[in-house]
């Protein structure tokens, strides 16, 4: 076996076996999530001088504790390394989200994320912070998982 295997059964053994851990929990830890969102800016100009780094973002939905809701969060990171965000909020029934965006290292983005989410998947968000690459709108068509040319 790989020792990459091993070392994970070895961590799931470990997590399952010290107590107290409900069922609900280890159940939780093994379970594979997709991205909700899977997301990328490309470099941006934002006034005469300043320019944003490419950003991505990776934002997962879990049911929310009421009924129709759901949670979300994930990491946001500038694709330069110069910082690193997490982004919590939630998705409500009537297809409106909102999650708040802080930085947890270097120049990560900071503020607050509000958007609607299509009939046909299709998901429109803007951001609104307290620096100017802070602020942004993007609209992802259904399927698209990024604003990003390649």
């Amino acid at each position: 076996m790989k020792a990459k295997t091993v070392l994970g059964m070895l961590c799931a053994s470990t997590l399952l076996s010290t107590g107290p851990t409900t069922p609900a929990f280890a159940q939780e830890a093994f379970m594979h999530y997709e991205p909700w969102i899977h997301a990328g800016v490309p470099p941006r100009k934002v006034g005469t001088a300043e320019t944003c780094p490419a950003i991505m973002w990776e934002i997962e939905r879990r049911p929310g504790e009421q009924k129709g809701t759901y949670t979300l969060r994930g990491p946001v990171w500038n694709e330069d390394g110069t910082g690193m965000s997490m982004a919590t909020g939630e998705l409500r029934p009537d297809r409106t989200f909102t999650f708040d965006v802080k930085s947890v290292m270097g120049k990560g983005l900071t503020g607050t994320v509000t958007g609607v989410l299509g009939r046909d998947g299709s998901r429109d968000l803007k951001m609104t912070g307290p620096g100017a690459c802070d602020n942004m709108e993007l609209h992802l068509k259904p399927g698209q998982v990024s604003a990003k040319k390649r």
